[in-house]
């Protein structure tokens, strides 16, 4: 009798962990767990300090080859870990757009279901998005050739483990299905690369269902997670609201916008950390409203695969100096807190070595998430993060994309895709086919090469004062960037600048001085 009552009084202790854990969400993988506590956030974790997992060797390129030692993809690939997200591509007539959470409950408000899951107890932060947008995430198969042929590429030809990535508002469905149309027809009709559409808010229904006549390709709408749109713990709101009015007073585009400073922060930081882009190794970048204007009759993405290029680009400008006051400085902390060298930063840097406001334009980017998934991009990235300028300031992910590449690439590992017309707003880029590399234009037959149609009264950037091209294709790594050269740029700046924002009044400007100084 004995035997039998401590048998039963362990199984009912058995039941009731099981039941607890259950309750909790708590999940393991078969990933080596660490001895450190569960994470438990409102909003976002706190930040490790940034470089503690960092591998740069002083006097060497730290990314000749990226250390991904901190990153773990085994989690999202498999598939059996993503607990309760639809894996399969489903037919749009047939989806009843009810968000479910794990135990099949319809969800009735996102808000309180977003509460719940971040006050519980997970064993890391990936599975907390996880669980965090499978409700909201939709995948479906594209309906435009359903009862037509297919477009094939040709058969000689690989495709890569690739993604369309874009993030678009509901609101926004008129530009995106134009601009869908236009790639479509000068791209992916050819190659069937899949496209991933993010949001901040749940997709609507009639948005998703426009946006499947277009393409033969799978299309996954996905929720960005909570932790990735929104303040961090370390902003005040009323420095941040000061600072809002300050850069509306003087002009700034965006200054006192919150949504584009998420939007800007979530592409420098945050983008190839969400579950559904795990499995991919390249991503093409597009915005609603862009345009397309050539016939592109090979892969870009296989191209850049095959010559070891890790970053693309069609557009480089200068960027606002308003918008980025402290970027340059912060920069020169890191490298020189982190001992780099590069080949590439002088790119960046004027004569007197400060910031000459190069950049390459991130609303069109082919690139590798290896890049962004290197350790030292991540601690890049921490380091800018805790300066809170992303949002005192109006620090965008262009210049944050371009001054990362200088510190951890070469010029090698770039590469300006001439020959593919775009447009974003006003800006052109439209190839001069006489001046296309001849690795570029030596397999295009004459139909092709001449079957760009840009405007004839189109605002091409390529030459005018503000661009950075010219300056791009001469470029020659001769000068090198070793840790006493941002050193003694540093100590400079520091010295003579002083943090002087124009036009903002003095006790302002001391402020932000104090705070930035202060980090560190």
């Amino acid at each position: 009798m004995k035997r039998f009552s401590s048998t039963f009084l362990l199984a009912v202790v058995i039941i009731v962990c099981l039941i607890i854990l259950k309750l909790q969400f708590i999940y393991f993988d078969n990933r080596n767990v660490t001895s450190e506590k569960n994470s438990k956030v409102n909003g976002n974790s706190k930040s490790k300090e940034p470089g503690k997992h960092l591998s740069f060797k002083a006097n060497d390129n730290p990314v000749s080859d990226f250390d991904k030692s901190h990153y773990n993809k085994k989690y999202f690939k498999n598939s059996k870990n993503l607990r309760f997200m639809n894996t399969k591509y489903s037919d749009i007539h047939t989806t009843d757009f009810i968000p479910r959470d794990s135990y099949g409950n319809e969800i009735k408000n996102i808000l309180e279901y977003r509460k719940e899951i971040y006050s519980k107890n997970y064993i890391s932060e990936e599975h907390r998005w996880v669980e965090e947008i499978s409700p909201w995430t939709w995948k479906f198969k594209g309906e435009k050739y359903q009862n037509s042929q297919i477009i094939k590429k040709k058969s000689n030809e690989k495709t890569q483990i690739a993604v369309l990535l874009v993030l678009v508002r509901n609101s926004e469905i008129e530009n995106m299905i134009y601009t869908i149309q236009k790639f479509e027809k000068s791209f992916n009709s050819k190659y069937n690369y899949p496209y991933v559409f993010l949001n901040d808010v749940p997709f609507t229904p009639s948005f998703m269902k426009s946006l499947v006549k277009f393409t033969s390709s799978n299309l996954t709408f996905g929720l960005i997670p909570k932790a990735h749109w929104s303040l961090p713990e370390n902003i005040s709101k009323l420095f941040m609201v000061e600072s809002f009015n300050q850069l509306k007073m003087n002009s700034v585009p965006y200054g006192d916008s919150e949504s584009y400073r998420h939007m800007c922060r979530f592409y420098s930081g945050f983008f190839y950390k969400h579950p559904l882009l795990q499995e991919f190794e390249f991503y093409w970048r597009i915005e609603p409203g862009v345009d397309y204007f050539c016939d592109i009759d090979y892969d870009p993405f296989l191209y850049l695969k095959e010559n070891n290029k890790l970053y693309s680009f069609v557009i480089s400008i200068k960027e606002l100096p308003t918008t980025i006051y402290s970027l340059w400085i912060h920069t020169l902390k890191f490298a020189e807190k982190y001992k780099i060298s590069s080949s590439l930063f002088s790119f960046f840097s004027t004569k007197n070595k400060n910031y000459n406001l190069c950049h390459f334009w991130s609303n069109f980017e082919i690139a590798s998430f290896d890049f962004y998934r290197s350790s030292e991009y991540e601690s890049y990235f921490e380091f800018l993060d805790r300066t809170g300028n992303f949002f005192y300031e109006r620090w965008g992910d262009a210049p944050v994309h371009s001054l990362a590449a200088g510190l951890f690439l070469t010029k090698d590992q770039l590469h300006f895709f001439s020959d593919i017309g775009y447009k974003h707003d006003d800006f052109y880029h439209c190839p001069q086919i006489d001046s296309l590399p001849q690795s570029e234009n030596s397999n295009k037959s004459s139909y092709t090469l001449n079957y760009c149609k840009c405007p004839p009264n189109a605002f091409v950037v390529n030459d005018v004062s503000f661009s950075c091209l010219p300056k791009f294709k001469s470029f020659k790594s001769d000068e090198i960037w070793t840790p006493s050269s941002f050193k003694n740029n540093l100590v400079f700046h520091l010295k003579n600048n002083q943090f002087k924002y124009p036009g903002i009044p003095q006790l302002y400007a001391d402020r932000m001085s104090w705070r930035d100084k202060a980090i560190y």
